[in-house]
């Protein structure tokens, strides 16, 4: 499916505003880009800013921060500066998550952007990510037996990776949704400079986030307000900020009920969190209450699990769980009926392991890198020809993600 952004030429129905934080003013020469926040303070001030992006999930948080940036906006009359922006991760998401984002922006009268990984969707980067990781323990090994031979230093064995991502690799998130969404500033930035809207200096970006202290210990010491150097470049200058970090989740559900927008019906049935419908840092209740809704969905996990175990890698959903086990949990459970739904996060009378909403590491991860033994993982051993070969098959069959995925 091809992502509009915006069409070439195409112009913003803004105009830019004199900010109080003055930059340079040089014709056609953006200046360096300042090592603070554009507003001076704790909170920002929206006038300051070129653009205004709410990342939208489409779930709670979401969409509770996306009632507050309006609120604001329209208190300060730059309403027109903010866009909903959504990473859209494809078939792992909850059905209607997309339209749903957008009939969100929509109720706001806020412009829409859907963006995704042009390389493929989650499933696709999982297997992908695997064969990659096995090629690298082969050569390694290689490398290693070929030393040892010679009598040279023996190298280090390359650690695999885990293919699923974790709370030490979650490339899920910086891949398929900081990654992409710093591409729409990329394309709003260069917009906005060749109309002429904004001269002289890089554009201004405050990129709001759905992150709440009450989710995680991790996340009760970000600070709200922060310049991002790692999203700004001589083009444009991006802040961060998270404008109900301190709410808590009963404040976030009184703010949706208060304003009438849809939220998802996947909280009706007993969900605690969105966005994938499968997540290996989500409780083992909500995975087994989405697995009851998503049994078809579960079972693409199961067999890419398989696929990954017959390269010779005994990789599994989480450590603790296969997805074929939580499936098999899930259909003892039985589907669930249209009126029910289940209690305490989707375990059937209470009892699981839920944790709240964002028990995860910062957002920008690195997706690289060792991570566990292959001795311990019971990685066999197979030959560097055979490595290969299995790439290539790998390769082959991730062109063709109807056959493969669908």
């Amino acid at each position: 499916m091809t992502r509009r952004i915006l069409s070439q030429g195409e112009q913003f129905p803004w105009r830019v505003a004199m900010t109080r934080t003055a930059l340079s003013d040089t014709p056609g020469e953006p200046s360096p880009v300042p090592s603070g926040t554009v507003t001076s303070g704790n909170t920002p001030d929206l006038r300051d800013y070129d653009v205004i992006l709410a990342n939208s999930s489409a779930g709670k948080d979401s969409q509770a921060t996306l009632d507050e940036i309006v609120r604001r906006a329209r208190e300060l009359g730059v309403l027109d500066r903010v866009r909903v922006v959504h990473a859209d991760l494809g078939q792992v998401e909850w059905p209607d998550t997309i339209d749903l984002a957008k009939k969100q922006a929509d109720y706001y009268g806020v412009p829409f952007i859907s963006v995704a990984r042009p390389q493929g969707d989650l499933l696709a980067h999982i297997e992908d990510r695997a064969v990659k990781q096995i090629l690298k323990v082969q050569e390694s090994k290689k490398a290693a037996a070929e030393a040892a031979a010679r009598g040279e230093p023996i190298p280090e064995i390359h650690k695999a990776a885990p293919a699923f991502p974790d709370a030490k690799a979650r490339y899920c998130t910086s891949d398929h949704k900081t990654g992409q969404v710093r591409k729409v500033m990329t394309d709003l930035a260069r917009q906005l400079h060749e109309s002429g809207q904004v001269t002289g200096r890089p554009v201004r970006f405050l990129n709001t986030l759905g992150i709440r202290a009450e989710e995680s210990p991790a996340r009760a010491k970000r600070i709200p307000y922060t310049h991002d150097e790692r999203a700004s470049n001589g083009q444009r200058h991006v802040d961060q900020w998270y404008p109900i970090h301190d709410w808590s989740t009963a404040d976030v559900w009184n703010r949706i009920r208060e304003s009438g927008a849809p939220h998802h019906w996947a909280y009706d049935k007993g969900m605690t969190r969105l966005s994938c419908a499968f997540c290996p840092l989500a409780s083992h209740g909500d995975l087994l209450t989405s697995a009851r809704l998503n049994p078809e969905l579960a079972q693409k996990y199961v067999d890419l699990e398989h696929r990954i175990r017959d390269m010779g890698v005994p990789y599994r959903f989480t450590q603790a769980h296969s997805m074929e086990e939580i499936l098999e949990e899930a259909k003892a459970l039985g589907p669930l009926r249209d009126d029910e739904r289940v209690p305490s996060g989707g375990c059937p009378g209470g009892g699981c392991d839920n944790f709240p909403e964002g028990e995860q590491p910062d957002d920008d991860v690195e997706t690289d890198g060792p991570r566990h033994n292959p001795i311990s993982l019971g990685i066999p051993s197979i030959p560097i020809h055979r490595a290969a070969a299995i790439l290539s098959e790998a390769r082959r069959m991730l062109t063709d993600r109807r056959r493969v995925y669908r």
